[in-house]
């Protein structure tokens, strides 16, 4: 009876941007188990937890969330049919981990314009974007698009506007996080035209972060997603307006104290449970499902051979 086949890396509940195989060498989980944990795959500034994680009915029982807000969020919503823990952002735990830092011939600015996904599709004007861009002081060039892989067809426009395009890769690439981490410290400054991940990890690399440019729309098509409405901006929901507070500030060449704590809280450093804390919860309840995962398998033996007719 073959319970586990080798390498689960690519059939993982969420794969997006590489988590899974942060998430699996932070809790020593080897390729050919499986993953049983839910995670965001990014910031948001939602205030309730996401609806299509909350799915009673999955296998997975446990969610990771980056930091005490979604914590909150997803405990009111789960109250007992799930085991919500504090993991941080996966990418900050491996950026820490090989103790990643800005390289020393770092120089200009990456800018990460804003995406869409394949549920919905965003809407700014890619010229004027580039025209602030371009206006930025010498001391922020030159200046690297980095594109979400979804919206690389617009890595021509960005080219004939005068930028090099770069992408960290789809986002189910395995090697997403290096790819990104080696574009970020290779800058100096971040910039953006939204809130997002990106953010963050700018801020946590020590390298500044800035909105710049008109807040892009957000079409969500036939109402597809269901965490959002049909037709939004980012700046739209609660949590997500405290964070344009900080990182509305123009371009800047260093990083306050009050972004530092924001994003110490918004990454998870300060409130995830520890390491070894996390890694005891994972396996306890995996070593849970997997008597019950047993079990049923067993079960369904017997009743296969029961119900199958014997020749005598």
């Amino acid at each position: 009876m073959k319970i586990f086949s080798r390498n689960y890396i690519n059939s993982d509940p969420i794969q997006d941007f590489g988590q899974n195989i942060i998430m699996r060498k932070y809790l020593f989980i080897p390729d050919w188990l499986p993953f049983i944990a839910f995670m965001e795959h990014g910031w948001t500034g939602l205030v309730e937890a996401g609806k299509t994680d909350l799915d009673a009915s999955s296998v997975y029982k446990i969610i990771f969330v980056f930091n005490k807000r979604r914590f909150d969020a997803y405990k009111n919503a789960t109250h007992s049919y799930k085991k919500v823990f504090i993991s941080g952002m996966p990418f900050v735990i491996y950026r820490r981990s090989k103790n990643l830092t800005k390289k020393n011939d770092a120089k200009g600015t990456v800018a990460f314009p804003s995406h869409g996904t394949d549920l919905v599709t965003v809407e700014y004007d890619i010229k004027n974007y580039c025209i602030k861009l371009n206006e930025l002081s010498p001391e922020f060039h030159p200046i690297t698009i980095c594109l979400h892989y979804d919206n690389m067809y617009q890595r021509e426009i960005y080219n004939t506007l005068g930028f090099k395009v770069v992408t960290a890769g789809t986002r189910y690439d395995p090697n997403f996080y290096c790819n990104f981490y080696e574009i970020l410290m290779s800058h100096k400054y971040a910039t953006s035209n939204v809130v997002g991940s990106h953010s963050f990890y700018s801020i946590d690399l020590d390298i500044p972060f800035f909105i710049l440019g008109e807040e892009p729309e957000y079409i969500n098509h036939f109402s597809k997603d269901p965490n959002v409405p049909e037709k939004y901006k980012i700046s739209d929901f609660f949590f997500a307006k405290e964070a344009y507070r900080f990182f509305s500030t123009g371009p800047v060449t260093n990083i306050s104290e009050e972004q530092k704590k924001y994003v110490e809280k918004q990454t998870g450093i300060k409130d995830a449970s520890k390491r070894m804390s996390l890694i005891i919860y994972y396996w306890f309840y995996f070593f849970q499902w997997f008597c019950v995962t047993l079990i049923k398998k067993v079960i369904n033996r017997i009743k296969n051979i029961i119900h199958t007719p014997h020749l005598y």
